[in-house]
């Protein structure tokens, strides 16, 4: 199983036919709460395949990156959905009033998926 905590992609060898996992949700939540638990090592070898392909069909990333280099573990989820952020108002003019409904969205849509996860840990807790 391989997280990309970059774009937030993600590969299971598991049958489920959900998406995203259960392992991926779970390395994804331990991410987040315990983000020093995690450290940088050299990928296997399918895991630089699939991040190799996926680089090269990405087509938000800028740049071509080398897919032996693996994403930087230090960079948390809330960066990386930021730099996406980010990315989309760079492809956008610069209209005041766009922007400001934009901002407004970001934040309001930012509290609601606070609100769902809290109430979706509460729910796990009963």
């Amino acid at each position: 199983m391989a997280v990309s905590p970059g774009d937030l992609g993600y590969k299971c060898t598991c049958p489920s036919r959900k998406f995203p996992c259960k392992h991926t949700l779970a390395v994804m939540w331990m991410f987040v709460d315990k983000p020093d638990g995690f450290n940088e090592s050299t990928p296997l070898d399918w895991v630089n395949d699939w991040l190799g392909r996926r680089r090269a069909k990405s087509p938000a990333s800028g740049a071509p990156q080398d897919a032996n280099k693996p994403a930087p573990a230090s960079r948390s989820l809330d960066d990386a959905l930021a730099a996406n952020v980010t990315e989309a108002e760079e492809q956008t003019p610069a209209d005041p009033k766009a922007l400001a409904r934009a901002a407004a969205q970001r934040q309001r849509m930012k509290q609601e998926r606070k609100t769902a996860i809290r109430d979706g840990l509460d729910e796990l807790d009963r």
